[in-house]
């Protein structure tokens, strides 16, 4: 679990993009998208601590908790959130696939 109080902060920053840069995340939707990732995000692998985006790239500042991975982070946040978009689309938009790697 996340702890402010701890000795030790292992901060990362995350720069996600759509495949193939598609032009996909209209900036209107920022609020909803970065409501996105916080919910898809596990307590026990990291917390999000800032949000930055104007269409793609996206950038993330994640404080890992203690036994946290990034692989894991970043694998949850990124998989649950494109999931989420795609099951309930904002009309106008299209489906929202992260690109690998």
């Amino acid at each position: 679990m996340y702890n402010p109080h701890a000795d030790t902060r292992r901060l990362v920053h995350v720069i996600g993009t759509t495949r193939h840069r598609a032009p996909l995340l209209p900036p209107s939707l920022d609020a909803h998208l970065k409501g996105l990732l916080v919910d898809a995000l596990p307590a026990r692998c990291a917390a999000l601590l800032e949000f930055g985006a104007s269409g793609d790239p996206v950038h993330v500042l994640l404080q890992l908790a203690a036994t946290g991975t990034l692989c894991d982070a970043v694998k949850a946040m990124m998989g649950a959130s494109a999931r989420r978009w795609n099951q309930h689309l904002v009309e106008g938009c299209a489906t929202l696939h992260w690109q690998g790697g």
